[in-house]
């Protein structure tokens, strides 16, 4: 009975000691599994951006002098150096770049200088911020390793660059990062050139240079009214169509932006818009002016004004004195309509968006 009783208080003195053991080993299982892994010397690697939705500001610049400021708003809206809006895509690209990458060797030391040296004149600084607090700031090589990884060299707390640059990579795919890390405004404004909700323009004027006579001023408020050239005796304005043709100014988006066109500013001072928008809200005034596109490689379709060819899908615009734009063939046909066209029951291809 005694040998009995000896051998059972044995029995369970092992099984308490396997347990122990195992709960140890989930522990640090577990630990394990819940910690960034980031075997390198602190403040060497930096890369990975621990709880990015918390991120409020980026700022990227290169040695040419770019410099672009990505802020979040209350909304959880981005926008781009405190004047345009960001486009999302490109906004949840470079999140999930500072979320998942990650470092994964030193490069190699016989291509250190070279790596450095070519870094040195094209590299994208990154700046990373939590309201006030600089959480990650790092540099990313604007060209991939032969591999297609991404290179990129941590900056210290205390503004100095680590030892060495790092292989990164994102996960485990071998995708090139750094064109998420780009540093040119148009690479991140969002397409959209006007936001006009409902009732906030309060007037708009569209003038023709070579028909005057399609020329109206359209005044929504106090009151809807639209004047032109030409008066229709016994026919209504269609109240209807005019309020289709103004949700026409909200979410309008153009191709692209041409700024760097490089015969931008001998365009727009040499030729005549053939067609002139101003927008007035309360506070605002924004101008549109629009242009036939000479025809190029790319033209598909042809029209001839005056004997002078042009593209018949795309135009350019000024908008606003500031940004050159690229508009689409639909685009101009919905903004400019006819002062006829409001005084006629007659159904229209404008009628339906």
């Amino acid at each position: 009975m005694t040998s009995q009783r000896y051998v059972s208080s044995r029995g369970m003195k092992k099984n308490l000691i396997y347990l122990a053991i195992l709960v140890v080993l989930a522990a640090g299982a577990y630990l394990a599994l819940n910690r960034k892994s980031n075997p390198f010397p602190e403040g060497e690697a930096d890369f990975q951006v621990e709880d990015v939705e918390d991120v409020t500001d980026i700022f990227l610049s290169n040695p040419r002098g770019n410099r672009i400021h990505l802020s979040k708003k209350d909304n959880n809206t981005w926008v781009v150096n405190d004047s345009f809006k960001a486009k999302p895509t490109r906004i949840i690209s470079i999140l999930e770049a500072l979320e998942v990458q990650e470092p994964t060797q030193l490069v190699p030391e016989s291509q250190h200088d070279q790596v450095v040296k070519s870094m040195s004149s094209s590299a994208v600084k990154v700046e990373v911020y939590k309201g006030k607090k600089k959480t990650n700031a790092f540099y990313v090589a604007m060209q991939p390793t032969p591999e297609n990884a991404t290179v990129m060299l941590n900056i210290k707390e205390d503004g100095t660059n680590a030892a060495r640059p790092y292989i990164v990579k994102q996960g485990v795919r071998t995708n090139f990062l750094g064109i998420r890390y780009q540093s040119e405004r148009e690479d991140w404004r969002d397409q959209q050139i006007l936001s006009f909700p409902k009732d906030a323009l309060e007037e708009i004027n569209v003038k023709y240079s070579r028909e005057p006579k399609s020329s109206f001023s359209l005044q929504v408020k106090p009151e809807l009214k639209m004047t032109g050239d030409t008066v229709f005796e016994g026919k209504a304005l269609n109240e209807k169509r005019v309020k289709s043709y103004l949700s026409f100014y909200d979410k309008l988006y153009c191709l692209g932006f041409e700024n760097d066109y490089f015969l931008k500013d001998t365009f727009v001072k040499s030729f005549t818009p053939f067609a002139e928008i101003e927008m007035k809200t309360k506070d605002t005034v924004l101008d549109l002016k629009i242009y036939y596109r000479q025809v190029y490689k790319g033209s598909h379709a042809i029209i001839t004004i005056d004997g002078n060819q042009y593209d018949a899908d795309t135009f350019f615009g000024w908008l606003d004195n500031r940004d050159f734009i690229l508009l689409g063939k639909k685009t101009v046909e919905k903004l400019l309509r006819g002062y006829g066209e409001f005084y006629t029951e007659e159904k229209l291809l404008m009628d339906s968006k």
